[in-house]
C-alpha cells in the first residue's frame, strides 16, 4: 500500500489545489458575474457532455488498466497496446458523434418548456464529451505507468485556470458568454495537448500500432469487456450527472445553478477517493491476474479506511462551516437554498469512500458483467427516485434520489464481494474512526462569537488538530501513522 499512500498523497495535493481555485471559481468568480442561469448552463453543458464521454470513449479508460498487465513488455512497446487504444477511442467518438446528432431534436425535446436557453448551446456537446473521454484515456495511460500526480495537477489546477481566465475576459467585456461557452473547448483541447507532451517524455508508445495486435484473441476480450464496462460505466455516471440533467428538465437552469454550487461544497469529499482509485486500478488488475486475493483484500480494507479518515476530515471542516462558507458567496440569500443539498451530497460521499474500492474491484475482476447488471438497476432507480423527489422537493429531492440510489448500489457490491470471495471492508479501525469523528463534531460544534473569517480558521483549526492527534492516539490508519513518523523525522529531526 505504500506505492498507493505516495502517490495518492500527491494526487491528493494536486487536487487540493484545484479545489481551492474551483471554490475561488464557483463559490466567487461565477456568483459575482454570472447569473445563476448561466451557471446553470454551463453546469448542463457539461454533465451531458461527462455522459457523452463515456459513450465516447465506451470504456477505454478502464479497458487500459485491465488488460495492460497482459500485454506489458517495453522490448515489443507492449505489442502495439497503447496505440491500438488511441485507434479504438477515435472509432467510438466517431460512432457517438452519429448517435448524438441522429437523436439531437429528441434531446432537445426535454429542455423545450424549462429550459429553451440551453438549445443554442446544445450542440457543443459532441465535441466537449470527445475531448474529457480523451483526457481519461490519455491519464489512463499514464497511470499504469503509476504516475497519476502531475495528470491530477493538469485536470484539476491547469483546467480550472483556463476558465478563470475565460470569465475575466467575460468580466472584462472582452468576450460574449456565448465565446466563454465555445472557449471552453479550447480549455479541454490545452489540457489534452499538456497530456500528450507528458506522455511523450514518459517514453508511452501511444503512438505505436503492431498489426499482429489486431488478432481475434486479442481484440475480442477487449471489446467485449468494454461494451459492458461502458454499460455499467454510463450508469455510475447518470447517478451523479442526471441530477443536473433532469432539474433542468423538471424545473430551470437557475435552479441547475444552486444545485451546482451546493454540488460542488459537498463534493469535495470525492477528493481522498479519486486519488486512492486512480493509482489503485492497476494494482488491482496485477493482484487479479495473479490471483493474489490476500492483495486484494488488504487494498479493499486499507482503501476503504485510509479514504474515511480524510473524508471525515474535509466532512467536519465543511459541514461545521457550512453558515460561513455561505455567507461569503456572491448574492448568498440566492444560494442559502442549498444548504441542505451540501449535508446529503457529503453523507453520500462519506458513505461511497466508508465502502472502499468495491466497484474498481469488481471492474478488474472476470465477474466485470455484474457491474453491468448491478449499476443497470441502479440508473432505475436513480430515474424514479428523481421523478419522485424532485417535484416534491426540488434541489433536495435531486440530492437525496443520489444519496438512495448509491447506497442500494454499494450495498449490493458488498454482498457480492462477501459471498463470493469473503472480501468485506470494515474492520476494528472504523469503530475508532466513527468515534474520533464524533467526538470531534460535539466538541467543535460549539458556538464561536467572532467575524465569520475567524470563525472559519479558529473552527478549522480546532478540527484538524484535535481530528488528527485522536487519529494517530488510536492508530486508526497504519499507514498514516507511519506518515506521521517519516514526517516528523524529516522535520523535527
Amino acid at each position: 500500500m505504500g506505492i498507493v499512500l505516495r502517490q495518492s498523497a500527491k494526487s491528493v495535493f494536486a487536487n487540493l489545489l484545484g479545489v481551492g481555485l474551483g471554490a475561488f471559481n464557483i463559490l466567487w468568480l461565477f456568483p459575482t458575474y454570472l447569473s445563476a442561469q448561466q451557471i446553470g448552463i454551463l453546469s448542463t453543458l457539461e454533465s451531458a457532455s461527462v455522459v457523452g464521454s463515456i459513450f465516447a470513449g465506451l470504456g477505454v479508460n478502464v479497458i487500459t488498466d485491465r488488460f495492460f498487465p497482459l500485454h506489458k513488455n517495453h522490448d515489443t512497446k507492449h505489442g502495439g497496446y497503447f496505440g491500438f487504444l488511441i485507434l479504438y477511442f477515435c472509432i467510438t467518438w466517431a460512432g457517438f458523434g452519429i448517435l448524438f446528432y441522429a437523436l439531437y431534436d429528441f434531446y432537445i425535446s426535454f429542455y423545450t418548456q424549462k429550459s429553451p436557453e440551453i438549445a443554442p448551446f446544445f450542440y457543443l456537446v459532441f465535441p466537449f464529451a470527445g475531448l474529457i473521454s480523451f483526457q481519461i484515456l490519455l491519464e489512463s495511460l499514464a497511470r499504469v505507468y503509476m504516475r497519476v500526480a502531475l495528470p491530477a495537477l493538469f485536470r484539476e489546477v491547469v483546467l480550472r485556470l483556463f476558465i478563470t481566465f475565460t470569465i475575466l475576459l467575460y468580466v472584462g467585456k472582452y468576450i460574449s458568454f456565448e465565446q466563454v461557452v465555445s472557449l471552453r473547448l479550447w480549455c479541454y483541447a490545452g489540457v489534452c495537448g499538456l497530456l500528450l507532451g507528458y506522455l511523450v517524455r514518459l517514453g508511452v508508445p501511444f503512438w505505436y500500432i503492431d498489426k499482429r495486435f489486431f488478432r481475434r484473441e486479442n481484440i475480442l476480450p477487449i471489446v467485449k469487456f468494454g461494451f459492458f464496462i461502458f454499460g455499467g460505466a454510463i450508469s455510475i455516471t447518470l447517478v451523479v450527472k442526471l441530477d443536473v440533467l433532469m432539474l433542468g428538465a423538471l424545473l430551470n437552469q437557475a435552479q441547475v445553478g444552486v444545485f451546482t454550487v451546493a454540488f460542488f461544497i459537498g463534493n469535495v469529499l470525492e477528493i481522498p477517493r479519486k486519488s486512492v482509485a486512480a493509482i489503485s486500478s492497476p494494482l488491482l488488475a496485477q493482484a487479479w491476474k495473479d490471483n493474489n486475493l490476500a492483495y486484494l483484500q488488504k487494498i479493499y480494507q486499507q482503501s476503504s479506511i485510509n479514504s474515511l479518515i480524510v473524508g471525515g476530515w474535509f466532512f467536519l471542516g465543511i459541514w461545521l462551516n457550512i453558515d460561513s462558507l455561505l455567507a461569503y458567496i456572491p448574492h448568498s440569500e440566492v444560494y442559502q437554498a442549498g444548504k441542505y443539498v451540501v449535508l446529503v451530497v457529503a453523507i453520500t460521499r462519506l458513505i461511497d469512500m466508508g465502502m472502499g474500492l468495491n466497484n474498481e474491484i469488481i471492474t478488474q475482476s472476470r465477474y466485470y458483467l455484474f457491474n453491468f447488471v448491478s449499476v443497470a438497476l441502479l440508473l432505475v432507480l436513480v430515474v424514479v427516485f428523481n421523478l419522485w423527489f424532485i417535484p416534491l422537493y426540488g434541489i433536495i429531492g435531486a440530492s437525496v434520489g443520489s444519496l438512495l440510489s448509491i447506497l442500494a448500489s454499494n450495498v449490493v457490491k458488498f454482498l457480492f464481494l462477501y459471498f463470493k470471495f469473503g472480501f468485506q471492508p470494515f474492520t476494528w479501525a472504523h469503530l475508532r474512526i466513527m468515534l474520533v469523528f464524533l467526538v470531534c463534531f460535539q466538541i467543535a460544534w460549539i458556538p464561536v462569537f467572532l467575524p465569520t473569517w475567524a470563525d472559519i480558521g479558529l473552527r478549522s483549526g480546532l478540527i484538524t488538530l484535535l481530528y488528527w492527534s485522536l487519529h494517530l492516539a488510536f492508530r486508526t490508519s497504519e499507514e498514516f501513522a507511519q506518515l506521521w513518523q517519516t514526517l516528523k523525522k524529516r522535520f523535527l529531526g
